[in-house]
Order: C-alpha cells, then structure tokens, then sequence
C-alpha cells in the first residue's frame, strides 16, 4: 500500500533512511521534523511496515514564479527491491506535484538512474555543474550565518540572474543538511558559502560573490583543510534532472545532496 507520511512513521522512515544512505537517524529526524512545512512523502507499507519512501520538497520556486518539486530520498528496503515500489513512490510524489502546478526536479546519482527517472517521471532535461580543487589558504573573514540572513544575502547576490529560490523552510532544510555533515552556511568575506563535508573532503557546494575562488580557499583554511572542492553551476558534469528546460546557468547549487 502506498499512503502519504505520517508522524507516526518518522522512527522507521529514519531507521529506513540509514540502511539506504549510511546517514544518521538523528539527521533523517531531523529532516522529518521540517516535512510538514517543507512539502510531503510517500512511504509504502507491508504487513504495517514502512518499506520504502520518498519525499517531494515543495518549499522551492524558480526565479521567474514557477513552483517546484524536488524529488528527494528515494529508497526502498533490500528485502522488498525489484517490485516497482521505487518507480510508483516516484510517479506518486511527482503526480502530486503536477496537480500543484509545480516544476518536477530531481537529483540522479548516476547515468542509469538519469535514464531512471527519464523513463518513470519524465524530467528530459539536464543542468550540468563543474568543479575546481583549490589550495587551502588566506585570510578573509569568515563567519557563519543563520539560515534566514544567509537567505536574504543570497537573493540580493542572485538578483536578475535565473536561478532556485528557497523558502524559509527549504533553507532551514539545507542548514541542517550542511552542519549534520561538518560545514554549515557562512560569510567569507563579501561572499556567501554552504559547505559540507564529503567522504573527508570539505566540498563548498555553492559560492556566491565577486571572488568565489579565493572565498572557498580562506573557507577552507578556517575549517583546517588542506584542500577544497569548489562547486560551480557552469560545467559539462550532468548534474539536476528537471522536466522543463532552464537556461544553463541557471544557479541550483543548493540541491540537497
């Protein structure tokens, strides 16, 4: 049976959550404590077990109005794969997000998963992002922000340029989402960072300013790396299924991944 989430699932849509991704139960809490006012789920239940999930993030719109739909967390327990439970989780959250108006987008980790979604949920269309390593090192002040003044600052920096804005709780979510993983949001000088480790790997997954490089560097050396990968939303790398075209600069760096 597949049904909309509830609170009473949270304990086992975390424990759910862990065997998939290896992230922690206290995160995936974390993350459910956000959902009603950042979108909604589906879980698929067996026997009054949750064996799969997904989640639409719906507190999300493009610059020129449209509202969004981010397909996120798409997991399935080992015991119940191979039975298209993944697939109708899928069609179920973005059927939702059809009726709603919204622009359905979503994160592939990789090429078959990209031909995936193409197949279930008919995101056709690609943004790329690229990548730099940069040398640790300088002297910018670095500062971390809250989720609601990072916002504010993001939007001026971003102003008439095509790209994702978030909702207030949409950028809690990503808060969340940097700091549970050792980085956070930050001022770096005139520029704003969110950063997060990666596998060890400090990985600024979005930079925005006048500077960027030299920003993530001094990032880097306040947080004690040695090295930092620079994300960047131009890049032949494919990156985020949607099903609309965006023009290719479009700035979607803050995508939940």
């Amino acid at each position: 049976m597949l049904r909309r989430i509830e609170r009473g699932d949270y304990p086992a849509l975390a424990a759910l959550w862990h065997r998939a991704f290896g992230d922690s139960e206290d995160y995936a809490l974390g993350f459910l404590s956000l959902l009603e006012r950042l979108g909604f789920g589906y879980a698929a239940v067996e026997d009054g077990a949750v064996v799969g999930m997904a989640y639409l993030i719906c507190d999300l719109a493009l610059s020129t109005g449209q509202r969004v739909g981010y397909l996120y967390a798409v997991a399935v327990d080992e015991r119940c794969r191979r039975r298209g439970l993944g697939a109708a989780l899928c069609r179920a959250c973005a059927e939702d997000g059809r009726r709603e108006g919204r622009v359905i987008a979503t994160l592939p980790a990789s090429e078959p998963l990209r031909a995936w979604y193409r197949d279930i949920i008919g995101t056709r269309h690609d943004l790329c992002r690229g990548w730099v390593t940069l040398r640790a090192g300088g002297e910018l002040p670095v500062r971390p922000l809250g989720a609601a003044a990072y916002n504010v600052r993001r939007e001026e920096l971003l102003a008439g340029r095509s790209h994702l804005c978030l909702g207030q709780t949409a950028i809690e979510a990503e808060a969340l989402n940097c700091q549970s993983f050792g980085g956070g949001l930050y001022a770096v000088g005139e520029c704003l960072c969110a950063a997060s480790f990666d596998d060890g790997i400090l990985t600024v997954r979005e930079c925005l300013g006048s500077d960027r490089e030299r920003a993530a560097a001094a990032l880097g050396q306040a947080l004690g790396c040695e090295s930092v990968r620079l994300m960047s939303a131009l890049g032949d790398e494919p990156y985020m299924a949607l099903d609309i075209q965006l023009p290719p600069d479009t700035v979607w760096d803050l995508a939940f991944d």
